[in-house]
This record gives C-alpha cells, sequence and structure tokens, in this order.
C-alpha cells in the first residue's frame, strides 16, 4: 500500500480504528485497583460490557465497510479481535487472564451488532 492509499483506509476505517485502540487499552490496562469501577460492578457486568463493547466495534466496522452481501469479513475482524485481545491478556499481563466467557460475550455482541445492522440496512423495504 502506498502513502495515499494508507491515508484514504485511515480517513474511511477511523472510527474502527479509534475503537479498537480503546478496546486494547481497556484489554491491557490494570483496572483491579480502580476503586470507582469496583463500585459500579455486580455480578458478571464485565460480560455485558464485553458484549456491548464488541457489538459497538462491530458497528462500526460495518458501517465504515458498508458493503452489502459482504458483512461476513468486519464481522470476522470484530470476533477475530476479540480473541486476539484475550490472549494478549494471558500472554502480555500478569494480572489478567484468557477468559472463554469474555470471548463468547465479544462474539455473541458482534454478532448481534451484525443481525440489528442487516435488518435496519439490507432489510428490502419494498416488501409489506
Amino acid at each position: 500500500m502506498d502513502k495515499s492509499n494508507n491515508q484514504n483506509f485511515v480517513r474511511k476505517y477511523f472510527k474502527s480504528i479509534i475503537w479498537a485502540m480503546i478496546i486494547l487499552y481497556l484489554s491491557l490496562a490494570n483496572l483491579n485497583d480502580n476503586e470507582t469501577l469496583k463500585e459500579l460492578l455486580f455480578p458478571y457486568s464485565d460480560k455485558i460490557a464485553h458484549f456491548g463493547i464488541y457489538a459497538i466495534f462491530s458497528f462500526l466496522i460495518l458501517s465504515e465497510y458498508n458493503k452489502k452481501g459482504k458483512q461476513w469479513l468486519p464481522l470476522s475482524i470484530s470476533i477475530f479481535y476479540g480473541i486476539l485481545m484475550e490472549f494478549f491478556q494471558f500472554s502480555l499481563t500478569t494480572y489478567r487472564s484468557l477468559e472463554i466467557f469474555d470471548m463468547l460475550a465479544n462474539t455473541i455482541g458482534a454478532f448481534v451488532a451484525w443481525y440489528i445492522y442487516k435488518k435496519i440496512f439490507f432489510t428490502d423495504l419494498t416488501r409489506h
């Protein structure tokens, strides 16, 4: 890719790239010592957060990619990224761990966003 293609790519996927960087930070940061965060948590609240974060990520990628019939690619990117972040937590930190249920929540969030996006933007509105 030449410089102009790189710039076009970054411009087109800017929101997704920023969100991916936020996910990277949240995935690798040590949030265990945050007292304010602990007060907001309830059982399985992290799974809800995973679901929402990856639903937003998928929706952003889908909206920026926006090609009918090819939504599998953004969906795959989101799912792969969620799995990759879990492996990064396991291998790059001593205070985070790989959790299968986090991967599952990430994947479900991605699929729900894909389903909603598909229904909103690719449903044939001429049918009754």
